[in-house]
């Protein structure tokens, strides 16, 4: 599988969004993937993914809380995952 971010679903979201990212071979040897969600000033919000994941295709769920349990406020947001020096990025869209 090749490194990827596909597109989240739904989105626009009220309760849950699905993130599926792809994890190829060579980036699992590495042990550092992050997927975390940020606000618009670039702030984490919520780590999803974080450290060695399997190689293939895997599905992370946000359910528009922050790290501490919190419900976020309704806005956009930005889901991005890294991996390697590789990076790719969505926009959320969480609307309450």
């Amino acid at each position: 599988a090749d490194f990827g971010l596909e597109e989240v679903y739904p989105n626009p979201f009220n309760a849950a969004v699905v993130v599926p990212f792809r994890v190829p071979q060579q980036v699992v040897a590495s042990r550092d993937v992050i997927l975390r969600v940020y606000n618009l000033l670039g702030q984490p919000v919520r780590t999803l993914a974080l450290g060695s994941q399997p190689p293939g295709r895997h599905l992370a769920r946000w359910d528009g809380r922050d790290e501490t349990g919190a419900t976020v406020s309704s806005g956009i947001y930005f889901v991005r995952l890294e991996a390697s020096g590789m990076a790719m990025t969505r926009k959320l869209l969480y609307l309450r």
